[in-house]
């Protein structure tokens, strides 16, 4: 274990929801022209998504449904694409008619440009089609005329994504005044599971079974609650997994399967779960006034800054602090995501976010890692937060501080943002009042209890206050050491005493060190306590550790 920690945290945005599915791009061979329909608007006053044409599945599936993976006057041509790009790259993408009524849905509301509908209400219709896995990605195009369809969609798809890394495709294809105007939606589906109801009419149980496909393992649940917190559980070594999960409260769950993949920690499913309560057919009002005009990356930057810390504060939580020294490690990462293609933890050329921040020299036992690609700072933070494993990272509660890094990179006539954020707990300098502080606090988690109220004994003090500082000043002495040094002392003192218990602890907070004592059996019937408390380092420990060790006695 490295001295980062037993609670070293690492949450991928790779290929998730937090990784925008939205993907803007026409053919430079022909100017868009309007629509086949009139352009509609896709959000009405009361931000409800039309979602009448679209056909909504009772549960969500991982095989490939009835029906054609491909639609619109030219779906033959997209037929014979798809088997080219499959002979010539070695490729199996498989159509899937689910993808292909997403795209259709999508390409009846191209706004001007070929703007795609924002990320909220793509994730509504995603979801209402059946899929289970993270947000489809799209591509936008246009052929000057169908005989020249097939060779632009070809070379399109394969010049614009790594096809290897996609399971699924579907799409729609129709000719308009001034040519064929395509939808492409493209997914990375690598699990297989037992349908999932979409909803409860009340609150229940649902069966998670199946299997990963490809190298991963070590799948996780993450889920969060209707109110707002976020659990996360292991469903054992992959590939196959099989677990039970009580929804027991009113509202919208929402779940998501993570697994360890080659590039490190990967969402697989991401979807949420109804209970007594109606589909969701409606977006709020944040996410339908998401801005998505181009800003600075330092302005983007400060959005972020200020919409993670708005969720903290809406949690209860203490803001975060942005640290310079975490922001270059977090700027490193996105900028090496550009150079080399890639949204994942694990690069190819600095290896994980733990090997990042040692490398910097950033010693910590906290830490959690969020990567993502989009096309704002807003929708990009809007599909963290529905992400329950980026969800978690955002509202780590012993989180102190954050560095945010965005790199541009530029995709014909837009851009988009590769983003990692960074958290974690820095330990600050204690007080000279910090015993003072401690003991009040100490006394305030007894009280429920029945435990009687300690008083501080100038004397036990001072032997644990030799205790604790001997720890920090000799790097040869275990905690074993020091508590055995500390009996023998007390043996040899004219201290009377019938019961005398001594406690050890390393923390990182004040707050942290009374809860693990309140929560000690054996101090509970003691009226005195000695403490000690020191403050600084050693190897093993991260900066301004706070060694305590506490004397309770009768």
């Amino acid at each position: 274990m490295s001295h980062l920690g037993r609670r070293f945290a690492a949450i991928v945005a790779a290929s998730a929801a937090a990784m925008t599915g939205l993907l803007c791009l026409v053919s430079a061979s022909a100017p868009v022209g309007a629509p086949a329909r009139p352009v509609h608007s896709y959000l009405n006053q009361e931000t409800a998504v039309d979602l009448s044409t679209v056909e909504s599945a009772p549960e969500y599936r991982t095989d490939e449904p009835r029906g054609p993976g491909f639609l619109g006057s030219e779906a033959a041509v997209l037929g014979r694409s798809l088997a080219r790009i499959n002979k010539a790259l070695g490729t199996s993408l498989k159509p899937d008619n689910r993808l292909a009524r997403l795209a259709r849905w999508v390409y009846e509301r191209l706004g001007p440009g070929g703007a795609m509908p924002p990320q909220s209400a793509f994730d509504l219709v995603t979801h209402r089609v059946g899929l289970a896995e993270p947000l489809p990605h799209l591509l936008m195009m246009q052929a000057p005329d169908a005989p020249r369809l097939a060779n632009v969609v070809s070379s399109r798809l394969a010049r614009v994504f790594d096809l290897t890394g996609y399971t699924h495709i579907g799409g729609v294809a129709e000719i308009q005044a001034h040519g064929v105007v395509v939808v492409i939606a493209l997914s990375r589906r690598h699990i297989q599971m037992e349908p999932v109801p979409r909803s409860l009419s009340a609150p229940g149980r649902i069966k998670l079974e199946g299997r990963l496909i490809g190298a991963y393992t070590k799948p996780e649940l993450a889920r969060t609650l209707p109110g707002g917190e976020t659990r996360i559980e292991a469903l054992g070594k992959g590939p196959e997994f099989s677990a039970t999960v009580e929804l027991a409260q009113v509202g919208r769950h929402r779940l998501e399967i993570v697994a360890q993949g080659k590039d490190g920690p990967d969402v697989i499913a991401n979807f949420p779960v109804f209970v007594g309560v109606p589909v969701d057919e409606a977006i709020g009002e944040t996410a339908a006034a998401v801005p998505r005009s181009a800003v600075r990356p330092d302005e983007a930057q400060q959005r972020l800054f200020e919409l993670i810390n708005r969720e903290r504060s809406k949690a209860g939580l203490d803001a975060l602090t942005l640290d310079p020294e975490l922001g270059k490690v977090a700027l490193g990462h996105s900028e090496d995501m550009r150079a080399n293609d890639f949204v994942a933890h694990v690069s190819p050329t600095t290896g994980s976010v733990e090997q990042r921040l040692l490398r910097a020299g950033i010693v910590t036992d906290l830490a959690a890692e969020n990567v993502g690609k989009g096309y704002s700072p807003d929708e990009i933070h809007m599909g963290f937060m529905d992400s329950p494993g980026h969800r978690a990272a955002i509202l780590l509660p012993d989180a102190t501080h954050i560095g945010i890094g965005i790199a541009l990179k530029k995709e014909n006539d837009r851009a988009s943002y590769l983003v990692t954020e960074l958290f974690i707990r820095r330990i600050p300098q204690i007080g000279p009042d910090a015993k003072v502080i401690f003991l009040m606090e100490l006394n305030a988690l007894r009280e429920p209890g029945g435990a009687p109220a300690l008083e501080e004994d100038p004397v036990l003090t001072r032997l644990a206050e030799e205790a604790a500082g001997e720890y920090l000043n000799d790097q040869a002495l275990s905690q074993a050491d020091v508590l055995q040094r500390l009996a023998q002392r007390m043996g040899r003192s004219d201290l009377k005493l019938q019961t005398a218990i001594a406690v050890f602890a390393v923390v990182g907070s004040l707050e942290e060190g009374a809860k693990q004592a309140a929560s000690d059996p054996r101090g509970e019937k003691a009226r005195r306590v000695g403490i000690g408390i020191a403050q600084g380092a050693r190897p093993g420990l991260i900066p301004n550790s706070i060694v305590l060790v506490l004397i309770f006695a009768d």
